[in-house]
């Protein structure tokens, strides 16, 4: 079982992943609201 510090630790570190394979600027800030929005468990 995962602390939710893992948890958010593995989605900061999967965003980064993906910022850094999106050269687009539409797809890196679409890539930084999914995950704020993963972190803070809205929408």
């Amino acid at each position: 079982m995962n602390s939710p510090y893992v948890d958010h630790l593995r989605h900061l570190v999967d965003a980064g992943i993906a910022l850094n394979s999106d050269l687009t600027l539409d797809g890196v800030l679409q890539r930084i609201v999914e995950t704020a929005a993963a972190l803070t468990g809205t929408r």
